[in-house]
């Protein structure tokens, strides 16, 4: 589930190949759904810093025929205070059918800038 927006670290950039940018808040406020991007037209996915501090991070992306890309946000919260411990950006790639199984590939982006790389949404 996606996290609110008033307590994300970063928020996502699509950047299209012909260079239309396309922004997951828009300036009225509006959140941008995966729905909404074109994924085979993406080249480029920034997470643009909401808080002081935090480096920009881009990630270079390749959506093939047949594949498409999802976006949302991981929240994890102390089990005690039940406040935000992390955020975390995940940019999945949703593969085509093999063998009866969907192929997925995702890249989570923690708080602290690192990116990790894995077959699973919750790593």
């Amino acid at each position: 589930m996606d996290a609110p927006l008033s307590l994300r670290r970063y928020a996502f950039r699509f950047v299209y190949t012909d260079g239309t940018v396309l922004e997951e808040i828009d300036r009225f406020g509006r959140l941008l759904k995966s729905t909404d991007i074109d994924w085979g037209r993406c080249c480029r996915v920034d997470l643009v810093p909401q808080v002081a501090g935090l480096p920009p991070v881009s990630m270079l992306i390749k959506v093939e025929r047949g594949e498409r890309g999802t976006k949302f946000w991981l929240r994890d919260s102390s089990m005690n205070t039940g406040e935000l411990v992390e955020d975390k950006a995940v940019l999945g790639l949703l593969q085509k059918t093999v063998g009866g199984e969907v192929l997925s590939t995702f890249l989570l982006c923690q708080a602290d800038g690192r990116i990790v790389l894995s077959s699973s949404e919750d790593y």
